[in-house]
C-alpha cells in the first residue's frame, strides 16, 4: 500500500508543471568599496518580469570579518542583509516575494572600505496554472406536460319508440311491351351489268401477189425475177402500213 502511494506521489509530481527558476552567482573582492556599488546583476526574462516570485539571497563567509550590509533590489521592491561578514563561516540565507523588474541586483549598502564576499541569488517562480474553463451549463429540460384525463362521455337521451309505418303496397309488374316485328334483311344490290368490249375487227389479209410471169431458166432471167419479187413484197409491206 505504503509502496503504491509513493507512486501515485511520484506521479502527480512528475506531471505537475515545473517552477520557473533563473540564478545570479558572484564572489567579489572589493578594496575601498563605496556604498551604492552594484555587486552583481542578473537580467529577468521577457515571460517572468511583472510577477511576484520567490527571491532567495544566500551567502556563506569565509575567514575575513568586515562590516558589510547588502540590499536585494527589482522592480517591485527590496530586501536589505545586514552585517553579512561579521565572522568566520557564518551562512546568512534570506528570502522574500518580490514583483520582478528588468533585472535582480544585489548593491552594497555600507562597508568598511573592503568587501570580500560569495553570494547566490535564486529566483524561483511558481508555475501559472491555467484555470479550467467552465463547463457549459446544458439547457434545462421542460418536464413532459401530463397527459389530460379523457372527458367523460354526456349521456345520450334514449330514443322515444316510433310507430311502426304502414307496409308498403307492392308494386304491380309492368305490361310486357309487344315484341318489335321482325324486319326482313335488305336483299344485296345487284351489281351493275357493264357491256363486254366489242371485240376489234381482224385486220385484213393481205391481197395474194399477182402470180409472175415465167420467164425462160436463163441466169438473166432469174435475176429478173428476185428483183421483180422484192418490189412486190416492198408494195404489200407498204398496203398493209396505210391500212
Amino acid at each position: 500500500m505504503k509502496t503504491a502511494l509513493a507512486a501515485l506521489a511520484l506521479l502527480l509530481v512528475a506531471a505537475a508543471p515545473a517552477p520557473d527558476v533563473f540564478v545570479l552567482q558572484e564572489s567579489v573582492v572589493i578594496r575601498g568599496a563605496k556604498p551604492g556599488v552594484v555587486l552583481g546583476t542578473v537580467d529577468t526574462p521577457d515571460a517572468l518580469q511583472g510577477r511576484t516570485c520567490q527571491v532567495t539571497f544566500a551567502t556563506a563567509n569565509n575567514r575575513s570579518r568586515h562590516q558589510t550590509d547588502v540590499q536585494v533590489v527589482t522592480g517591485g521592491g527590496s530586501f536589505v542583509l545586514a552585517d553579512v561578514e561579521s565572522g568566520d563561516g557564518v551562512a546568512i540565507e534570506e528570502t522574500a516575494n518580490l514583483e520582478l523588474g528588468e533585472s535582480v541586483a544585489v548593491v552594497l549598502v555600507s562597508t568598511s572600505g573592503t568587501t570580500s564576499l560569495a553570494f547566490t541569488v535564486t529566483v524561483t517562480c511558481p508555475p501559472v496554472l491555467e484555470e479550467p474553463e467552465e463547463p457549459t451549463p446544458l439547457p434545462e429540460l421542460e418536464p413532459d406536460p401530463e397527459p389530460e384525463p379523457d372527458p367523460e362521455p354526456e349521456p345520450q337521451p334514449e330514443p322515444e319508440p316510433q310507430p311502426d309505418p304502414a307496409p308498403e303496397p307492392e308494386p304491380t309488374p309492368d305490361p310486357s311491351p309487344d315484341p318489335e316485328p321482325e324486319t326482313a334483311p335488305s336483299p344485296a344490290p345487284e351489281p351493275d351489268p357493264t357491256p363486254d368490249p366489242e371485240p376489234e375487227p381482224a385486220p385484213e389479209p393481205d391481197p395474194a401477189p399477182e402470180p409472175v410471169p415465167t420467164l425462160p431458166d436463163t441466169g438473166a432471167h432469174l435475176a429478173l425475177l428476185a428483183i421483180a419479187g422484192a418490189a412486190l413484197m416492198a408494195a404489200g409491206t407498204l398496203l398493209r402500213r396505210r391500212r
